[in-house]
């Protein structure tokens, strides 16, 4: 976790064998939703290994306070042209950066979640999963996904009396 001028960023770098994109962006929601951090950016080892420059100048563009001045324009010349070229934008809520690089065979996986930005058109799972664990008491992380998957046809929620644990405040 990285904090500067009051913003709480979570960085997580995951391989393969511990990615569960579903599970991910529950637990996300709820680190987000908790207020844990104000961002959450989740990264490839290969991608941080062999492509760093790129990966910080992302970064960068979304949360320039993390940086120095001398940082940021260091970024603006390391960076691949690919990256300094893209078109992404750095208001979003959510975003997933993909790229190819000439030199790098496989594309390059960069994905953003930021705390809940009203954004018009934007996805609002994030927001949608928090307050889903809210309304059943909070719990760990599978009970709360197992509640969300075993909800009745008309989109209420299973209720039941099972220890739901300490999730939501």
């Amino acid at each position: 976790m990285a904090e500067a001028s009051g913003v709480k960023i979570g960085f997580e770098c995951d391989g393969k064998d511990f990615h569960d994109e579903s599970r991910d962006e529950w637990r996300d929601a709820m680190i987000l939703g908790s207020k844990g951090v104000d961002a959450i950016y989740r990264m490839r080892g290969a991608d941080l290994y062999y492509h760093i420059n790129d990966i910080l100048y992302f970064i960068s563009k979304w949360d320039p306070e993390l940086f120095s001045q001398r940082g940021l324009l260091n970024l603006e010349v390391l960076a691949s042209d690919a990256v300094r070229t893209s078109s992404e934008e750095y208001t979003k809520c959510v975003a997933f950066i993909r790229y190819q690089d000439d030199d790098y065979q496989v594309p390059i996986d960069i994905t953003v979640r930021k705390l809940f930005i009203d954004i018009n058109g934007g996805r609002r799972f994030l927001e949608t999963a928090y307050d889903f664990a809210c309304s059943i008491g909070g719990g760990n992380l599978d009970y709360v996904i197992g509640k969300y998957q075993a909800r009745n046809k008309d989109g209420k929620p299973d209720w039941d009396s099972g220890d739901s644990g300490k999730l939501c405040k």
